[in-house]
Formats: C-alpha cells, structure tokens, sequence
C-alpha cells in the first residue's frame, strides 16, 4: 500500500510521549485514538520520524481540528448519515444510500504524493448509519483507490516482459557471436560486450522485480545482498552507457580515419567496465554514510542519483556529437562520389539512423524521469519508460545480430552443411542397406544349392 493507517505509525512510542505530542500540536483530544500496533515497514516508521513526519502529523491534527469546527457549526439534516471523522479525514453528512467521496489527503502517503488526485469512499447505508465492518461493528472508510501499488505492480510486470524479450533475444546472439571464428574481429567483440552487459543488467532488473512484487519481506529487511545485488545492476547499467559510448567512438574512428582498424580494444575495455566502478564507488559510500538507506536502496535519492546518471548523460552527448559528424561524413563521400542523386543522402542518413541503438540514444526520453505529469501520463510514461529500457535488449540483438547479413551468410551456410551432411548420412546408410541386402541374395542360391541335393 502507499498509504499507512496513521494510528500504526505509533510503533515504539508510548502513549504519554503520544499524549504530549498532540497537545502541543493543538489536536483536540477526543479526537486523538491512540492504538498501538506492530509496523513491520521500516520504510513506513522512518516517514514519520523522517523531516517531513511532523508536518504530517501536523497537516492531520489541523484537519482534525477543523472537522471539530465543523461538527459544532454544520447542521445535520434529518435521515442523513451524521458528520464523522474517521481518523484520516472530515465526512459531511450525507443523504441515505450514498456513496460520499473526498480526495484522499496528502499526509496519508508515506512515499512521494501521486500526481493524479484520488478519491476515497464512504458508504451511507439506507438506515441513515456509516457503514461498518462485519464483526468488528466500526464505521469504514475504503481508502483503498488511494494506492498506487496497482499502477506499481503493473509497471513492474510490464518491465519483466520487456526484459524477458531482451534476455531471450541476446542470449542466442551471444551464442552466435562465440561460435565462429569469422565474427572474432574488433567489430564484432565490442558487439559481444555490449550484448553482456546488456544481459547482466535484465537478469538483475528481472531478479529485483520479483523481490519488489513476491518477496518485499526481504527488502524491508535491508540485507547486504539485497544492497549489493541493487548496487551491481547500477553498475550494469552504467556499464551499458560505457559500451554505447564505445561503439560510436569506435565506428566513428574507422569513418573519420580511413577505416583504419583498431590494434587493441584495451582502452574499451577499460571504458566499458572499469570506468563505471568509480561513479557507483562514490555513490556507494556517499549514501551508505546516511541514515535513510531503507528497502535495498530502492527509492531514488535526487542529489545522490546524479552521481551516476551524470556519466551517462555525458556519454550520450558525446555520441550526438560522433552521430552528426559520421552524418556529415557520409553525406559528404556520396555527394563527392554521387552529387546528383538525392536518395544516396536518404540511404546515408537511414545506414546512420540504423546505429542509434547501438549508440544508446534512445535512452534520452528514459534517462530522466518526470515526476510531475497530470492524473495518468505519469503512469503511462513509467509504462512506456519501461518498455523502452526493457526492450532495448532485443531491438540491439536484432538489428545488430539476426538482420547482419555477414550473420546470416554464416547461418545459411552452417545450416546448407546440416543438410548435406543429413543428406550424405541418408545416402550413406541407403547404401549400407542396398549392400547388406545385396550380400543375402547372393548367398541365398547357394544355400539352396546345398540343401537340395539331399532332396535328390
């Protein structure tokens, strides 16, 4: 849920501490129910004692207060359900056989307010009486359309598909890339390494995915683990803007420098692992010194997260600029070569366009996340977000793997080889059989020679 009962927030303080707090902060109390509870969401306790806690406790005492207000000065019109507080929030009366409705209030969220308000309920029964719980016999309020976690949940699985496409498409390539010799060039080795970590990265999104949907118990639980497998899909990540970063060095040097091939791929390498250690090394320490390192470090920290979206960020620059240089390179070898035909530009421009994946700068509408955007287009973007991260697997391996046509001359080669040697096995074993039958026939006069003479 993104929304806690108030009164379980209460864990740990006793009810004296409790009783001073709210006379301080002039809440009224009959209006103060305190319960003690058991909150087994860390994250929830630390939003009450966090900065913004005594504001929510405030921002409720205030509405608690006016609702008192209220009561004294409304009136109550005959066969109505009466005016109420529920504990979250101030009720008007309501006509019989109504369904009320308030915005939910913001001091209810323990996490960030959701952009798009949200209603609660609260049902006034034919009898002119709030409706109750069962059992329990208490009025109820359904605060239940205040959450967010189905909207959450459903991100989360569309990022499972999504990166479960890419894991099924790169694996495969990977494979085709290790198996033949042909494809053990400079080119095609900085291919491998980006289908890697590009493979490490969603079997690590994929395995926190399924803790945040089936075994939050252990990410409330903050272990080492838990931390370590957070901060190692960063590190893929980071990985994975580093080897993009690699790619258009590259293919830029062999068209800015006469296609000169590259003597060692020691530098990329050092590029495309080693330089993410120092940005996730620096964020590490920084936050692991503060004191609101909950839940794996899941929820984002904004003046801490730049430590490592920075790099990215610069190297998606610097591919913009390689990708507008190899354009005008392009396009100035066809017009030297072809002036008068303006389709060589539209094949120049479109051969360029086919490596902005392998660039990575499709991840310019990801890489920042808006956080205000009206009702449902913060869901809908988190959706398409989501689908381009998860994705960008696939769309990478197919470009560069299944539609390479030097890929697929070997395919279509090993699999004429298959069929031949299928084909030669067949002959090979008819063969067997027509010699093997051969033998019998031949034989077969002779023992009938042998045995009829006795019969003479």
């Amino acid at each position: 849920m993104a929304f806690i009962d108030l009164t379980k927030a209460f864990f740990s303080i006793n009810r004296e501490a409790l009783w001073w707090t709210f006379s301080r902060l002039g809440c009224p109390p009959q209006f103060i129910a305190i319960e003690e509870a058991v909150v087994t969401s860390e994250a929830v306790l630390a939003s009450f004692k966090g900065e913004v806690g005594p504001s929510k406790w405030r921002s409720c005492c205030e509405a608690a207060v006016q609702c008192c207000d209220q009561m004294l000065t409304a009136s109550w019109p005959t066969g109505h359900c009466p005016n109420t507080w529920d504990g979250w929030q101030c009720w008007s009366a309501t006509p019989r056989d109504t369904e009320a409705m308030r915005p939910c209030p913001s001091y209810i969220y323990y996490g960030r307010e959701p952009s798009c308000a949200k209603q609660a309920t609260k049902k006034c029964e034919t009898d002119g009486m709030w409706f109750r719980r069962t059992g329990s016999g208490q009025e109820w309020s359904n605060y239940s359309s205040c959450s967010v976690e189905h909207n959450i949940h459903r991100r989360l699985y569309v990022h499972i598909a999504a990166y479960s496409v890419s894991v099924a498409a790169l694996l495969p390539a990977l494979c085709i890339f290790l198996s033949y010799k042909q494809l053990r060039v400079h080119r095609i080795t900085l291919h491998k390494h980006l289908f890697l970590s590009l493979l490490l990265e969603a079997v690590g999104v994929i395995t926190f995915r399924f803790l945040q949907l089936y075994k939050k118990d252990l990410i409330n639980q903050n272990l080492t683990w838990c931390v370590t497998l957070n901060l190692l899909t960063k590190y893929t990540s980071l990985s994975n803007y580093m080897w993009y970063l690699c790619e258009g060095f590259y293919l830029h040097k062999l068209l800015a420098s006469a296609f000169a091939e590259q003597n060692s791929l020691v530098i990329f390498y050092l590029i495309g692992w080693g330089f993410p250690l120092v940005p996730l090394t620096v964020y590490s320490v920084v936050r692991g010194l503060r004191d609101d390192n909950t839940d794996c470090w899941i929820m984002p920290n904004e003046s801490l997260d730049w430590i490592i979206n920075l790099p990215p960020l610069l190297a998606i620059l610097i591919n913009i600029i390689f990708v507008v240089n190899i354009i005008r390179i392009l396009v100035s070898k066809v017009r030297a070569t072809n002036g008068n035909e303006p389709s060589q530009y539209r094949k120049a421009v479109r051969a360029t366009m086919m490596v902005v994946p392998l660039f990575g700068l499709q991840y310019i509408v990801t890489i920042y996340r808006h956080q205000e955007l009206g009702c449902d287009w913060h869901d809908i973007y988190q959706i398409f977000n989501n689908v381009i991260e998860g994705s960008t697997g696939a769309v990478v391996a197919i470009i560069f793997c299944y539609t390479n046509g030097e890929v697929l001359a070997l395919l279509s080669r090993s699999f004429q080889r298959y069929k031949m040697q299928r084909k030669l096995g067949g002959n090979r074993a008819n063969s067997e059989a027509t010699q093997s039958g051969t033998q019998t026939i031949n034989l077969q006069p002779k023992a009938h020679h042998q045995t009829d003479a006795p019969l003479a």
